[in-house]
């Protein structure tokens, strides 16, 4: 086959490859336009009446759910009083935020969340809570008194959902199920990655590459998972995911940039390796500080965030720095994908302090999701040339060992040849038996290159 039907067979894979993806995201993108609603019957409401609330200090007043109260000392008592419709509504959805939390319907206990005992001392405040409450069917009035964190000033009061329980559950996936698909989808292509890198490790190229991909992908959907309200009701275990939630955030960008040591092989690694450094020990700092009691995870939140986000930018910076000042091949097909992953990571942290809107995490796993799969790209296409690059190394390294085996074959026949033919010249009586002596020494070398020259044949199609 000759090289140029091969480039032009090898460009037709490429093109075909590229329309089969762009097909595919088409179609999910079709599919996902019909998301199915939840049931009309016993539909759902949202408890939007006016809400007295007292503060331990004295202070009270008026709002409208959903609401955050300021400037609260640690462990402030705050209790939150709502007229209902008595008979109107099943069961409510109740979250809690880092907050403990007893809630009365007509004086009668209905619910208790985040009081001490129900979580582990040294994690300082509860995790978030949600559950779905039934009420009393005489119920006229709803008392919430909550504790308010340690580690922040405020107390959030979110929205409060009233329905039958079943329309609540599914009110609750129906808001999540995106971000619980990605989540979920992020998960499996890592560890489809991580198992990938067991079977290259075997191989020429190593696995290395695959194996922080995966570190990462997986790390980026536990957290998805972690702040998806669905996965509560999935595993229902809360402080579990509320840790995986904040360490997978603390320790994302490490793989990553790991993952850029390897595969861009950069003229001045320092940046990265510095940057690595510095998230690595931020990660070990608030695991401490939340393991011995000193600060929470939630105090420790907005460092978790910038180092998050300094990881990303440090890998997006090196990317581009590559590119533009070395020419490098591997930072240019990275260049597009990074710059887009430095766009959502950096509206996420600002949506998480902003408040653009309540969907938070949706939008960096989406982005996120992209440029893992982009990468996923990118990491095939680099090990079928690394591959390449260990056949021909490994060709090399045959056809050298060949040689030298030949040389060797072939030096003891020339050297019998050398002596056989002086020997001859010199004694007249034996030159004939010294000259078939000889003969039968240029036929060894003769079957020694016919022997090379088949092996090359054979290595010819590889």
């Amino acid at each position: 086959m000759s090289r140029k039907l091969k480039q032009m067979m090898q460009f037709r894979g490429r093109v075909f490859s590229a329309l089969l993806i762009l097909l595919l995201i088409l179609l999910a993108f079709r599919s996902l336009d019909f998301r199915r609603s939840p049931s009309p019957e016993g539909n759902i409401t949202s408890i939007s009446s006016e809400f007295r609330y007292e503060i331990d200090n004295g202070s009270s007043g008026s709002a409208v759910l959903p609401h955050t109260l300021r400037q609260l000392d640690s462990r402030t008592a705050i209790t939150v009083t709502l007229n209902i419709e008595a008979g109107k509504h099943e069961s409510l959805l109740v979250k809690t935020v880092y907050s403990g939390l007893l809630l009365y319907a007509d004086d009668q206990l209905i619910y208790e969340a985040g009081l001490p005992g129900s979580y582990p001392n040294w994690l300082l405040d509860p995790p978030t809570l949600l559950a779905i409450v039934p009420l009393p069917a005489e119920a006229e009035q709803l008392r919430f008194e909550y504790i308010s964190p340690s580690q922040r000033s405020t107390l959030n009061l979110p929205v409060l959902m009233a329905g039958n329980e079943s329309n609540l559950l599914e009110y609750v996936f129906h808001q999540n199920s995106a971000l619980l698909g990605i989540s979920a989808l992020m998960i499996l292509l890592g560890l489809m990655s991580v198992i990938s890198s067991l079977f290259f490790s075997r191989s020429s190229i190593g696995g290395k590459p695959f194996f922080y991909y995966g570190l990462f992908a997986i790390a980026t959907g536990c957290w998805g998972l972690g702040e998806s309200n669905a996965t509560a009701f999935i595993f229902p275990y809360p402080v579990f995911l509320y840790c995986m939630a904040m360490v997978s955030l603390a320790a994302l960008a490490i793989p990553l940039l790991s993952y850029a040591l390897l595969i861009l092989r950069p003229h001045n690694p320092l940046l990265i390796k510095l940057g690595r450094s510095i998230i690595s020990s931020v990660l070990l700092l608030v695991i401490c500080l939340q393991i011995f009691s000193i600060k929470g995870f939630v105090g420790t939140l907005p460092l978790i965030q910038i180092s998050a986000v300094l990881g990303i930018q440090i890998f997006v910076f090196s990317v581009i720095w590559e590119h533009f000042r070395y020419k490098n091949p591997a930072a240019k097909r990275f260049a597009l994908p990074s710059i887009a992953l430095l766009i959502v990571s950096t509206f996420e942290y600002l949506n998480y302090s902003l408040r653009f809107t309540n969907i938070l995490s949706l939008f960096f796993l989406s982005g996120t999701l992209v440029f893992v799969m982009m990468l996923g790209m990118i990491a095939m296409w680099n090990a079928r040339k690394l591959i390449h690059e260990a056949e021909e190394s490994r060709r090399t390294a045959k056809k050298l060992a060949l040689m030298r085996q030949m040389s060797h074959d072939m030096l003891t026949p020339l050297t019998h040849i050398s002596t056989n033919v002086q020997m001859a010249a010199r004694e007249p009586e034996t030159a004939e038996e010294r000259l078939a002596n000889a003969q039968a020494d240029v036929m060894s070398i003769a079957d020694t290159v016919n022997h090379v020259l088949s092996s090359e044949n054979k290595e010819e199609p590889l």
